[in-house]
């Protein structure tokens, strides 16, 4: 493997765990919403 090739494949697994991280944090605030809307309601 070049080492490019290996940096490239670092920093896709790197933005993945990020993507993967931010979705999980949505979901979170999603969940964190809508009981506070219930309660408002």
């Amino acid at each position: 493997m070049t080492q490019e090739l290996v940096y490239y494949i670092f920093k896709i697994e790197n933005l993945s765990k990020r993507i993967k991280e931010v979705l999980e944090g949505l979901n979170h605030v999603e969940v964190d919403y809508e009981p506070n809307t219930d309660n408002r309601d």
